[in-house]
């Protein structure tokens, strides 16, 4: 994470943004949970393993995911330094899948791994309770000291969590060239 910090933290003093490269995918509609954060991806949406966490002599990359309202709609947006191919990776496995199921992935990656995570209180009311408990579930087991994430863990895991109504998608930087 260290180093993670140091190139990002190098890339805003001095201003080489084209260093960071991104995936943004728009919604229709207004979000209805919204997060910032990072973390480093062990498996992709695939379940195809990325990176072995855990290994204190290991340098791991990370991606950002923010989920953000922009203009009355949501975007999803990954970020990464350009190097890190593991999370260029991660963020192609994401787009790849179907469109209907993208804001799905996106709240389950949120609860999975990050801990800045709000929500609008009527949705989460709204929520049956199966639904309610597979995001708690997330957030307090995933990838926790005492269980190791599964390949599966940010595959569809049925249960459609909402719908803002995919709209398109754009890539920053050498993402697009693939």
């Amino acid at each position: 994470m260290v180093r993670t910090f140091a190139k990002c933290e190098s890339v805003l003093l001095d201003q080489t943004y084209h260093l960071i490269e991104g995936l943004i995918v728009c919604f229709k509609k207004a979000p209805t949970i919204m997060t910032v954060g990072g973390f480093s991806p062990e498996f992709d949406y695939q379940g195809r393993l990325l990176q072995r966490l855990g290994r204190a002599e290991a340098t791991y990359e990370r991606v950002g995911l923010s989920i953000l309202a922009t203009k009355g709609k949501a975007a999803v947006v990954f970020t990464w330094i350009a190097e890190a191919d593991v999370c260029r990776r991660f963020a192609l496995s994401f787009i790849e899948q179907d469109a209907r199921l993208l804001l799905t992935l996106a709240i389950q990656t949120a609860f999975e791994h990050l801990e800045n995570t709000c929500m609008n209180i009527p949705w989460w009311d709204s929520l049956r309770p199966v639904e309610r408990e597979k995001l708690l579930e997330r957030m307090q087991f995933a990838g926790s000291s005492f269980e190791e994430r599964t390949r599966a863990c940010l595959q569809f895991c049925g249960i459609n969590f909402d719908q803002w109504d995919y709209a398109n998608f754009a890539s920053v930087g050498k993402t697009g060239q693939t």
